[in-house]
């Protein structure tokens, strides 16, 4: 029984030397978090999204385009729940190409349609590039403050194969 302990707490020790990344991604994950902007810059190109964005500040560096948002549900109170599709396009490190996802979100909003909190967890459904056959989710955090579509914070965890 000493034995065991003392190697549990040998493992324990290790793991706790190892770098964060270390213990965060097996082989084929990649861990990524950030920030996302309103593209206002016209740094993304026009493609008729529903909705624009700059990735900034982390590691997905690109543009992500909402292209459909379908409201499933909203109450009196201003709680809205709703679904759609959004696409990633540029890189994360030396890997590049396209991510896709289905979305589902959930916020409320003031009587004026200012929202007041939000947040949506995005599958990805597939990609191109270095992406191609990817897999995991991405959750993203609104941090609204007033001005329209609020920038996000995000976190999530891509799958390649």
């Amino acid at each position: 029984m000493r034995r065991i302990r003392i190697i549990a707490a040998a493992v324990t020790v290790a793991a706790l030397a190892m770098p964060a990344s270390a213990l965060a991604s097996p082989p084929g994950v990649i861990s990524v978090s950030g920030h996302q902007e309103v593209d206002l810059g016209g740094d993304c190109p026009d493609i008729g999204a529903v909705a624009t964005f700059v990735m900034t500040d982390g590691d997905l560096e690109g543009c992500w385009y909402t292209d459909s948002f379908n409201v499933v549900a909203a109450a009196p109170s201003g709680i809205v729940v709703g679904s759609g599709t959004e696409h990633f396009v540029g890189d994360i490190g030396s890997l590049s190409g396209t991510l896709f996802f289905k979305f589902d979100f959930v916020g409320q909003f003031d009587p004026s349609g200012a929202e007041l909190w939000g947040g949506c967890r995005h599958p990805i459904r597939g990609g191109t590039g270095d992406f191609d056959g990817a897999t995991g989710v991405i959750v993203f955090t609104d941090l609204p403050d007033g001005s329209g579509l609020p920038p996000a914070d995000y976190t999530g965890q891509i799958v390649l194969r």
